[in-house]
């Protein structure tokens, strides 16, 4: 395989990690949370009682979260940096996937 077809497999590779590492890490995607907690972030703190039944009682496991971030943040700049290299170099191959080898 060359260096160059290298390169999605090394996006895909490393959400794989990832995701193992979250599974490893908190293998239910949620964690649950008891009643009366008090959430203090930044300084503000928030009663999940106050806000009645739209209390969260799960919240997404932190190592999910990462994931979740990660994801979302590197895929639309993983896409437009393929368009671009598709837009500036006339011999990048046209069949050469951005993300996902073969599908995205």
């Amino acid at each position: 395989m060359s260096t160059t077809s290298q390169i999605a497999y090394s996006f895909l590779r490393v959400r794989i990690e990832w995701t193992g590492f979250a599974i490893a890490a908190a293998p239910s995607l949620t964690i649950p949370v008891p009643p009366g907690t008090v959430f203090s972030v930044m300084g503000y703190t928030l009663d999940p009682a106050a806000l009645g039944a739209a209390a969260p009682t799960a919240l997404l496991a932190p190592a999910w979260a990462f994931v979740l971030c990660e994801v979302t943040s590197m895929l639309p700049r993983a896409i437009r940096g393929h368009k671009w290299y598709k837009d500036q170099f006339k011999t990048y191959p046209k069949n050469r996937k951005a993300v996902i080898p073969g599908l995205v």
